[in-house]
Formats: C-alpha cells, structure tokens, sequence
C-alpha cells in the first residue's frame, strides 16, 4: 500500500555518565548507518521487503543524525559534569518516506549507539 504522507515519530537516547572527580569534557553521540550501511536512506527489514526511513537530530527533519561526517550530523554535549551521576537525553525524530509500496508487516533495523569522551 503506498502512504500518501510521510509517517514521523520521535524516541530518546539517554547517555549516563557517573563521574567521580569534576570535569570538563565534550560527548559525541553517533548513530550507525544499521542493515543498510547507508544514511541516505536507512532501511527497515521484514524478510526480504525493504522500507526507507530516517532518523535526525531535529524536528524540522533536515539533519539525518550520522556520525558527523559525509552529510550527516552528530549530538554533541560539552559540560562541567560534576561529582555524581548526569544523565544527557537526546530526543530523535524518525521518518518513514511517503511513496513506499513496501507490503504491511512488522518491519525492523539495529541502529548502533556509539558515545565518545
């Protein structure tokens, strides 16, 4: 069946961080490109049917959240953190392209989080 409008969703990403000393320090948190190996588009799988999606770092859909480099963005968090446990929410905004003949079913990615320092 082909969706005559794109079909958004948001989610979270919270990053936890227990410090035992004060700190200053800069977090990058980079999502991977999952079974596609791609960020323009990612897919989502059910079997062999295929469906093209996004996830960005913004509500207005114009970054695609990457690792920062070939045309995608990357969350970054630079702070004092001090002694004790900070947790750094991350809200992603996720889009599933109008257009799609992909047959009805559950469809899933494996997106990896990677959190630097």
């Amino acid at each position: 069946m082909l969706t005559p409008t794109p079909r958004d969703s948001t989610g979270s990403v919270t990053v936890t961080c227990t410090v035992l000393i004060g700190l200053l320090i800069t977090i990058n948190t980079d999502l991977g490109t999952g079974i596609s190996g791609s960020y323009f588009p990612r897919q989502m799988a059910n079997g062999t049917n295929r469906l093209n999606y996004n996830l960005y770092t913004d509500a207005s859909y114009s970054t695609v959240w990457g690792n920062g480099n070939g045309g995608t963005g990357r969350r970054t968090y630079s702070a004092l953190l001090t002694i004790g446990t900070t947790n750094i929410p991350y809200t992603f905004y996720g889009r599933i392209p109008a257009g799609q003949g992909s047959p009805a079913g559950v469809y899933n990615d494996n997106v990896v989080v990677t959190v630097t320092f």
